[in-house]
């Protein structure tokens, strides 16, 4: 599955911040040669095995970070 999440540092207290973020990532089952950085996107693939969703992913790295950086979806689902 692809996930695709937008990346909003509130300031510069997280050092090496792609670094950490990458390294969570990991750590939670996601194919390393598939993370990608730009501006403010982040982008992955990982396994069906961990049955996550986009909002899912978000709430862990926001709370991993503890409200520094803040990751939202990309594609949120609309509701009908």
């Amino acid at each position: 599955m692809e996930v695709n999440v937008v990346v909003r540092e509130k300031s510069n207290a997280v050092k090496n911040a792609r670094l950490k973020i990458v390294q969570f990532l990991i750590a939670n089952g996601v194919f390393p040669d598939s993370i990608q950085f730009s501006n403010q996107e982040l982008k992955f693939q990982f396994g069906e095995d961990l049955h996550k969703d986009e909002n899912a992913w978000c709430n862990d790295l926001t709370s991993y970070f503890k409200g520094q950086i803040n990751f939202s979806s990309k594609f949120p689902q609309q509701m009908l």
